[in-house]
């Protein structure tokens, strides 16, 4: 990660407002069926006070993804072809 030399204001949900110090890529691994597999997400922000790892809906459809918010509690994320990248399921109010 690298230090931001402005610090970024990140609004979450309930309005509530944190501060983004940092930038930087994370290495993941995603599992798609019976198979895992890496994922690498480059400009992430990353906030001190976040106890979670937040992703940007923007974000996503700004970079080609589409965001599915399904009745059954899950939330997927979607490429153009439709093939499906992440799912989530909600707990606690978040996804």
């Amino acid at each position: 990660l690298e230090k931001l030399t402005t610090p970024q204001r990140i609004q979450l949900g309930d309005k509530k407002i944190v501060m983004g110090t940092h930038s930087g890529t994370i290495n993941c691994f995603i599992k798609r069926g019976n198979t895992v597999q890496p994922l690498t997400i480059t400009n992430v922000i990353y906030a001190e006070h976040i106890k979670f790892s937040l992703l940007s809906v923007m974000e996503l459809t700004n970079r080609g993804l589409s965001v599915l918010f399904a009745s059954d509690g899950t939330c997927s994320v979607l490429t153009a072809r439709r093939e499906t990248v992440l799912t989530a399921r909600k707990h606690n109010g978040l996804y």
